[in-house]
């Protein structure tokens, strides 16, 4: 009826609603155009009406004037992209009620024709799962309904291959000298077309597509590839031709670098590029080195034989193995991470010093204590300067992890660690023990070398200008402490301070100072070692007794002495308190 027809029309939906229901006649076709109301409203994409009138008996493959059937006109040509999905449900809806998919308009387009004119992927897809056929059909100008270009670029493994089967050039290019191999792996392509990709470039190679065809900007495959960060590709390449990762583009730029090829792990791709002269100390903006990408960070374990190849190349290479990245992350924290053993263990076969870093970072001493017997050096530093003394503090660590790591800052010392080593920041042993808040680390650091307190890092900051709390309390008592005459009988009073006893003795604090009740700190304490140091030389107890003299001038007076327990003997020299430590304290002291 003309009136439904013109309500469609006029988008007068409701009424066209109510003239179908009022029994209506779908079928009747405008007198000159032939469209049916069903034309109209697939032409409108308005899938509600196109499912009604189906089910009110619409002629699903009436023709208009042009041949053109409901199913053509809702999928309709140059359609807007914001369009697509509910043509599509327009389509589902004719297709389901029978309409005839290979039908064509009078120029010999048929439903895929239109779809592809209109870049409407969704519709296209459905279409050839309805009848894959219908990308071989040709239109009156001899044109298929989808070209191969199109398939590659719509990735659409499945219609490459039955457009390679009926004879189409692998190789034809377009416009800008881009073959179907290179529009199938596409410039920038989402992550989730990849597997797709994948199947599109096997299938093309195979029909023997040029792998080293290059586009008008110099670009080949690789190029492609590695744009689209599609690593499944850029190993299919790869295996094809190797020397894909040597081509430069019209900017000079290399299809793959030494960085991807060690990101996605492929070794005969790193020894290629090393050969022809790629950097292998280059480093990315989080300066990552190719051995670190090498590694990679939280990488599949099934990746870890690929890898590790890819590792000993590198420092086959002479790789920076200490080398680390803007996080202080090195190549074993990044082996480590992935829990990569193999490449754990061949890391610190290189660099055993390697090793004792992440020991002391974990604080395993027995670890730290095995790889110091094997001659890891105790003051090799990482690409920050720091030491494994500096690592078993560590930088704001765990306070559950005190006890610890001052065992290990133990026996790292006792095994010779440079207590004064500072990082590339200037900090030193006791700037990490304080931002780490470890009294008891701080407290015996200070003990072994109290110049610690003086150094200033790279921001003018000594440690007691980063102390907080009870710590920077600590830190003000001995260095209040070190400035007082009395600071040994003050020490030995006080249970906090009776271990700073040596370090004081050391810097020539008197030992013959009374407190204000006349008594010696000699006197004062109760432990036996220290009265062992406290004790004046001329008191009947004191641990050397003079024997004998040696010599007399300007530099004082020299005595033989010897010890009572042992018996061994040694030259003293008695040295004023007068302020010139220098010339005597290194020829003074009153510990074995």
């Amino acid at each position: 009826m003309v009136d439904l027809w013109s309500a469609i029309a006029g988008r007068r939906y409701d009424d066209a609603i109510a003239l179908i229901r009022g029994g209506a006649d779908g079928r009747w076709a405008h007198e000159v155009w032939r469209e049916t109301a069903l034309h109209l409203a697939a032409k409108r994409a308005h899938s509600h009406m196109v499912d009604l009138l189906l089910r009110n008996g619409a002629e699903v493959d009436a023709q208009d004037r042009w041949k053109r059937t409901p199913l053509l006109r809702a999928i309709e040509r140059e359609s807007s992209p914001s369009e697509e999905e509910d043509r599509l449900r327009c389509a589902e809806f004719l297709l389901q009620a029978g309409a005839n998919v290979r039908h064509c308009d009078d120029d010999g387009n048929n439903a895929l024709h239109y779809a592809s004119e209109s870049r409407f992927l969704s519709i296209a897809q459905h279409l050839l799962t309805v009848d894959a056929s219908l990308c071989l059909v040709k239109n009156s100008q001899g044109n298929t309904a989808i070209t191969l270009q199109q398939a590659a670029e719509w990735g659409h493994p499945a219609i490459i291959s039955i457009l390679l089967q009926h004879g189409v050039q692998v190789d034809k290019a377009d416009g800008w000298k881009r073959t179907p191999l290179l529009r199938a792996i596409g410039w920038g392509s989402p992550p989730s077309e990849e597997e797709d990709r994948l199947q599109c470039v096997k299938i093309l190679l195979h029909d023997g597509a040029n792998v080293r065809h290059c586009d008008g900007d110099g670009n080949n495959a690789l190029h492609y590839a590695t744009e689209s960060r599609y690593p499944s590709i850029v190993k299919h390449l790869l295996t094809v031709d190797p020397s894909l990762c040597l081509v430069k583009n019209s900017l000079r730029e290399a299809a793959l670098t030494l960085q991807q090829a060690a990101e996605w792990g492929l070794p005969n791709s790193i020894s290629l590029l090393l050969q022809h002269g790629a950097l292998v100390y280059a480093q990315d903006r989080w300066k990552r080195t190719p051995l670190l990408q090498a590694i990679g960070w939280r990488s599949s374990p099934s990746e870890e034989e690929d890898r590790l190849r890819c590792v000993e190349v590198l420092l086959q290479a002479k790789a920076n193995v200490r080398h680390c990245d803007q996080d202080g992350k090195n190549a074993l924290h990044y082996a480590t991470e992935n829990r990569y053993l193999s490449i754990a263990q061949h890391l610190e076969t290189v660099d055993p010093s390697l090793g004792l870093m992440n020991a002391a970072e974990k604080v395993d001493f027995e670890k730290v204590s095995l790889l110091l017997q094997k001659g890891a050096q105790v003051n090799a530093e990482d690409g920050w300067k720091r030491t494994p003394l500096l690592w078993a503090i560590g930088w704001k660590s765990s306070p559950s992890e005190e006890e610890d790591r001052l065992r290990c800052v133990e026996v790292l010392l006792q095994a010779g660690a440079d207590i004064r080593h500072c990082d590339e920041d200037g900090d030193n042993a006791l700037h990490y023990a304080v931002k780490s808040r470890f009294l008891s680390i701080v407290q015996h650091l200070i003990i072994v070398d109290r110049s610690l307190l003086d150094v200033k890092n790279k921001k003018g900051k000594t440690p007691s200008d980063l102390a907080e709390g009870n710590i920077k309390a600590h830190i003000e008592k001995v260095e209040g402490l070190l400035d007082r005459d009395d600071a040994l009988w003050y020490a030995v009073s006080d249970g906090d301070f009776s271990a700073l006893v040596p370090a004081l003795i050391e810097h020539l604090k008197p030992i013959d100072g009374p407190n204000p009740e006349g008594k010696l700190p000699y006197e004062i304490t109760g432990d036996e070692k220290l009265k062992s140091l406290l004790c004046p030389h001329n008191n009947e107890n004191h641990r050397y007794k003079r024997v004998g003299y040696i010599a007399a001038g300007s530099f004082g007076q020299v005595d033989k002495v010897q010890h009572k327990v042992s018996e061994k003997l040694f030259a003293r020299k008695l040295i004023k308190n007068d302020g010139n430590f220098m010339s005597g304290s290194g020829e003074v002291r009153a510990r074995e």
